[in-house]
Order: structure tokens, then C-alpha cells, then sequence
């Protein structure tokens, strides 16, 4: 039981560090994996999990998607 709510935890933590960096400024997926320091696996899973709860969105420019806030 000890072990899903510390899962829980850093889900969250990891849903605000996403939101905090886009708060600042649009970025790329790549930015985002580079500043975040997870896997492409996990990345897709919280900006998926994000945009579904409408906390941000996403742009194509230039042949590149830009992830904001909404």
C-alpha cells in the first residue's frame, strides 16, 4: 500500500515539474525529456494524461510539436 502512494507522490511531482516548465514558456518534447531526465515511454504518458485533463496543449510549428499551457 506504502508503495502506490509513493508512486502516487512522484506522478504528481512529475505532472507539476510539466506544468511549471511550460508555464514559463513553450517547449518541445525533446526539451521537456531533456529537462525532466525520464524516458520517452513516461514523457508520452504525462503529456497524454495532461492534455486529456485540458492543462495544456499542443502545436505543430515548423515540423515540430510545442507543448504550453492552456
Amino acid at each position: 500500500m506504502l508503495i502506490f502512494k509513493i508512486l502516487h507522490v512522484i506522478n504528481y511531482m512529475i505532472e507539476e515539474k510539466i506544468i511549471e516548465i511550460l508555464k514559463d514558456k513553450e517547449a518541445t518534447y525533446f526539451e521537456l525529456k531533456r529537462e525532466l531526465k525520464i524516458d520517452f515511454g513516461s514523457l508520452d504518458y504525462y503529456l497524454l494524461k495532461l492534455k486529456k485533463e485540458n492543462k495544456i496543449k499542443s502545436v505543430k510549428k515548423e515540423g515540430e510539436t510545442y507543448y504550453s499551457m492552456r
